[in-house]
């Protein structure tokens, strides 16, 4: 798998060479004159979805009952959504969507009711089981791991003394050494807490010991859902707040101070939150004491870095992102560190091939031949 990446990533060198050296308003005045064709060469899609069948009634039912959910967007998830998520992974859309040269990293976002510890760590495992089943003789797709709630899993431990835990890390450490996943995700809350909170760190401990990388993706209720109920306006900005939120709760808890390989992908370019850089640093050097986190001996520290170096650390996936977002990010963080998703089944890829193509339009003429792979996805 690992040379069929190194192959496909000498697309992102030249989005290098591109998304660097042209100017916006070249870009925005070759846009008037002549459409741009549709990227038509492999995609690494590194957010597509799923769901064990037998989970779709549960989820239909959750989202009739969500008054966050509204009019069409409820009939199109109850419709469309759920099924392609709920297609065991071989349903035409699905398989079109991967096509003959595309790589697909396939992950289930989790979103369980309140359940007791035991059955929240046999759901997880039911569904890593599944998802080993589903791609273990799919060389093109790739599973990510499931881990139940660690802090419903630490709040519980609390109350009866259970080690809880620690069997939701013996299920995340089977699901890679054992059922060969390749990855877990990890939703942006669970139960309203997000990922700084310290029920989290053994589990990103876990991930940085395997070597794997933590896909960030928004949870299925974000946590201002309960309090914007109309127009489906958590949809719109819901998880990207909560993707923003969580990737600089954990920053700021130390996380990547504490494993400084942790390879993490956040998803939908977390929320924007580049954007916000200035305002962050103005903040933390006003308020030096926020900054500040637990390390592995249990000392109190101050981070050392200025807080944009550890989100030029993370990779981004930029589902649904304009020409003008790839270029703000690229500029930031690197082109080697935005990675292309498409939240299949929620959409396809004609967006971002759509996006793609005014980039690839603008390589007509590079001589690729002298450029050497850039191993982006190494993170796989």
């Amino acid at each position: 798998m690992s040379s069929h990446f190194k192959g496909m990533n000498i697309f992102w060198i030249a989005i290098t060479l591109t998304l660097l050296s042209s100017s916006p308003l070249a870009l925005a005045e070759d846009e008037r004159t002549q459409p741009a064709p549709y990227y038509s060469g492999p995609i690494i899609d590194f957010q597509t979805h799923a769901i064990k069948p037998n989970y779709a009634n549960a989820t239909t039912q959750y989202i009739l009952a969500s008054p966050a959910i509204l009019g069409s967007a409820s009939d199109d998830i109850v419709h469309r959504i759920i099924p392609g998520l709920a297609d065991d992974l071989i349903s035409p859309a699905r398989l079109a969507a991967l096509g003959k040269e595309n790589v697909h990293v396939v992950s289930v976002n989790t979103f369980f009711p309140p359940l007791p510890a035991k059955a929240l760590i046999a759901a997880a495992t039911e569904l890593n089981e599944w998802m080993a089943q589903r791609v273990k003789n799919q060389n093109r797709m790739i599973g990510f791991a499931t881990i139940p709630s660690p802090p419903a899993l630490a709040k519980q431990e609390a109350a009866d003394g259970a080690y809880y835990t620690q069997q939701g890390l013996a299920v995340l450490r089977h699901a890679i050494t054992d059922l060969g996943l390749k990855g877990v995700l990890f939703a942006s809350n669970y139960e309203n807490v997000f990922l700084g909170d310290p029920s989290f760190r053994p589990f990103f401990a876990l991930a940085a010991e395997l070597k794997i990388p933590v896909l960030l993706h928004p949870a299925v209720q974000p946590v201002e859902q309960t309090f914007v109920n109309r127009k489906n306006i958590p949809a719109y900005t819901g998880y990207l707040d909560d993707q923003r939120t969580t990737l600089l709760d954990l920053i700021m808890a130390g996380t990547l101070e504490n494993h400084p390989d942790l390879k993490l992908i956040s998803t939908h370019l977390a929320g924007g939150v580049l954007t916000s850089l200035g305002r962050l640093r103005h903040l933390m050097g006003i308020w030096p004491e926020d900054p500040s986190y637990i390390d592995l001996a249990g000392r109190k520290r101050v981070l050392p870095h200025p807080i944009k170096y550890y989100f030029q650390k993370v990779y981004y996936d930029c589902n649904n992102a304009e020409l003008e977002d790839l270029q703000l990010y690229s500029s930031v963080v690197g082109p080697d560190h935005v990675l292309t998703g498409t939240d299949f089944p929620w959409t396809n890829d004609t967006f971002s091939r759509e996006v793609l193509g005014k980039v690839d339009r603008q390589l007509q003429g590079n001589d690729l031949g002298t450029i050497q792979p850039s191993y982006t996805a190494e993170c796989i």
